[in-house]
């Protein structure tokens, strides 16, 4: 449990519940970035590692993609695959290109 007393399962609900906001709020109003930036803010101040970036880094790119907004998604998902080449991530890199060109087939 994390010093919260929060247990794994528990802060999972958490994040998703925040990203289901994050998402929503995207999907009702594009324009108004806020709480995108807020949460993104929040994520940022908690990244310890490389790989914490990296994953921060795909988890944008897939509120975008839920969000509907393909170009930013399209964008961001390129943006991580390049940061899993630089860190080797071979197998990440080829999976976050193919979720890239899933949207361009979807467009």
């Amino acid at each position: 449990m994390s010093k919260s007393g929060e247990g794994g399962f528990e802060r999972l609900q958490r994040l998703s519940q925040e990203v289901r906001e994050v998402v929503s709020s995207l999907k009702l109003n594009p324009n108004d970035l806020s709480v995108f930036h807020a949460w993104l803010d929040r994520k940022e101040k908690e990244t310890r590692t490389d790989k914490d970036t990296l994953n921060l880094s795909v988890q944008v790119a897939r509120i975008y993609r839920d969000a509907g907004l393909v170009k930013a998604a399209h964008e961001a998902y390129f943006d991580a695959a390049d940061q899993a080449l630089r860190k080797g991530n071979d197998v990440l890199y080829t999976t976050l290109i193919s979720e890239a060109e899933a949207l361009s087939d979807g467009e």
